[in-house]
């Protein structure tokens, strides 16, 4: 699942659930792997992870409306993946809202859209109710893991992502807006 570790003044580490995570199969993988937090506009949090662990869902947790109703709600994003690797989120438009980049290591199918490679999500609200899907790399790399920064110094950020199978790195240079 996703839990929130925090400490107090004195220094006391506490623990809050914030989601269970893909619980549907006891005997094989289960919970959230890849867990990443991102920021939308004005100022709205959500947790992305892979799930079950290394798992076929890309998943968004909002907070809910009211602090106090305990876990954050959970958001199915995709589920034509497989093996699900690298979680990071960044704003790759300039537009103060983080987009979601996946890294998928293997191929569901040889169908376009569900092979591994590297897809980006975009939230189409500021709460992260409804996102869109890119796909950026369609079978190119297994993606193990990957980073963003800003590369080349543009202002922009550019994702690197690495992969073990397929024994390269690819580079996205982010040619669009600052």
């Amino acid at each position: 699942g996703v839990n929130l570790l925090s400490h107090d003044v004195s220094g006391k580490w506490t623990r809050r659930r914030l989601g269970a995570g893909n619980q549907a199969n006891p005997k094989s993988n289960r919970g959230s792997s890849e867990v990443k937090e991102g920021m939308l506009k004005g100022g709205h949090k959500f947790i992305a992870t892979i799930e079950p662990w290394h798992g076929n869902q890309v998943v968004v947790y909002t907070p809910p409306s009211d602090p106090g109703e305990g876990l954050w709600e959970r958001h199915v994003l995709d589920e034509q993946l497989k093996w699900g690797h690298a979680v990071w989120c960044a704003d790759l438009d300039g537009d103060g809202s983080d987009e979601l980049i996946i890294g998928v290591r293997d191929d569901l199918s040889n169908n376009p859209g569900e092979r591994q490679g590297v897809r980006i999500y975009k939230a189409l609200d500021e709460h992260g109710m409804k996102w869109a899907r890119q796909i950026v790399e369609d079978g190119g790399v297994a993606v193990e893991d990957m980073n963003v920064a800003d590369l080349d110094g543009d202002g922009r950020i550019d994702l690197v992502a690495v992969g073990r199978q397929t024994h390269n790195i690819r580079i996205y240079w982010n040619e669009g807006a600052k």
